[in-house]
C-alpha cells in the first residue's frame, strides 16, 4: 500500500514530533485523515487549533480503523501504546514509533506482531530542547536522517510504507537491525547528551554566569527534558556505558599529554579533531542537512 492510498492516519502524541509529522504529511499533501491522541484534552485541542491533526481524542480506541499508526511519545509510554493497540488495530495494519533507542521497542512489537499487525522500529533524527505541539514545524525533518529497523518477521511491504513514510516529509532513510541502531546512536547521540550535562555539572552555577558562547553551543542539549532523556540512557545502558569508556580513553590521551608537557602530542590530538570535525561540516552542508 503506498502513503498516498491510506484513508486514515493515527499518531499518539501530537507534540513537537507527532505534530510535526502531522504537518509534514499535510504539506506533502497526503490526504489521509490524522486523528490524534493525548493525555490532555487542551493539548489535543491545541493540536487541533494548529492543524497538525484532523481529530484529536484522549482514548486509543478512537485509532479504529487507522491503517498507520506513529506512536510519538516518550519510551517509558510506548509499551503500554503497542499493548493496548493489539486490541485497536485491524490485522494489516502497520504501527512505528519515533523511540530514539530500538532494542527494547521492537521487542516489545511483537505483541503487535501475534495480531497481524505489523510494528517497523524507527527514530528520525530531528527536534529540538523545546517541547510541545506550540513548538512543531512542517520542515523539521527535511534532509534528517531517519533509521527504520526492520526484524526478519516484517513484510516487505511493511517496511517499503514507513519507509515511504518518511521520504515523503523529507528524511533520508537508513535501514539498519535495532541493535547496530543502538550501538550507533550510543555513540553520536546518548553519548553527547551525557557529556554536555557532564560540563554544565562540573560548573558552579555562579561560574556558569561567565560562560561565553562556545560554552552554550556546546550544552545546548543538556536542557533536553530529563524524564525523557533518563527513558533514553536507561534503555541503551550496554552501548552507552561503551561509549563512555572510549570517550574517557580519549580524555585520558589528553590529560596524559598535558601532565608530560608533550606539546606535539597535544597539538596531534587537536588537529585530529579539527580535521575530523571540518570534514563533518562539509558533508552536513554538501547533503544541505545545516545551513550556511
Amino acid at each position: 500500500m503506498s502513503i498516498k492510498q491510506l484513508r486514515k492516519i493515527g499518531i499518539v502524541g501530537p507534540g513537537l514530533i507527532g505534530g510535526s509529522i502531522a504537518l509534514a504529511l499535510k504539506s506533502a499533501n497526503i490526504r489521509a485523515k490524522i486523528i490524534g491522541i493525548g493525555h490532555r484534552q487542551n493539548s489535543i485541542d491545541r493540536a487541533v487549533e494548529f492543524g497538525a491533526i484532523d481529530e484529536g481524542y484522549l482514548t486509543l480506541e478512537k485509532l479504529n480503523g487507522c491503517q498507520l499508526v506513529i506512536i510519538a511519545t516518550p519510551i517509558s509510554l510506548i509499551k503500554s501504546a503497542i499493548d493496548s493497540l493489539a486490541d485497536i488495530l485491524a490485522p494489516g495494519a502497520v504501527v512505528t514509533d519515533v523511540g530514539s533507542t530500538k532494542r527494547q521497542i521492537c521487542k516489545w512489537g511483537g505483541k503487535l506482531m501475534r495480531k497481524n499487525i505489523e510494528f517497523v522500529g524507527s527514530h528520525p533524527v530531528a527536534g529540538s530542547e523545546k517541547r510541545g505541539i506550540d513548538f512543531a514545524r512542517h520542515d523539521l525533518f527535511v534532509n534528517a536522517n531517519c533509521f527504520v529497523t526492520p526484524t526478519r518477521k516484517n513484510s516487505p511491504s511493511a517496511v517499503n510504507l514507513v519507509v515511504q513514510l518518511w521520504k515523503t516529509i523529507g528524511m533520508n532513510v537508513i535501514e539498519a537491525t535495532p541493535a547496530q541502531h543502538d550501538k550507533l546512536l550510543g555513540l553520536v547521540s546518548h553519548l553527547p547528551h551525557i557529556v554536555a550535562a557532564g560540563l554544565v555539572n562540573t560548573c558552579s552555577q555562579r561560574q556558569l554566569e561567565f560562560t561565553g558562547t562556545g560554552f552554550m553551543d556546546t550544552t545546548r542539549i543538556a536542557s533536553g527534558d530529563v524524564k525523557l532523556w533518563t527513558d533514553i540512557i536507561m534503555s541503551n545502558p550496554d552501548y552507552i556505558v561503551q561509549s563512555l569508556k572510549k570517550f574517557t580513553a580519549k580524555l585520558n590521551e589528553i590529560t596524559e599529554a598535558i601532565n608530560s608537557e608533550d606539546e606535539n602530542k597535544l597539538v596531534r590530538l587537536l588537529a585530529s579533531a579539527k580535521t575530523k570535525r571540518d570534514k563533518l561540516v562539509e558533508f552536513k552542508y554538501q547533503h544541505k542537512q545545516i545551513e550556511a
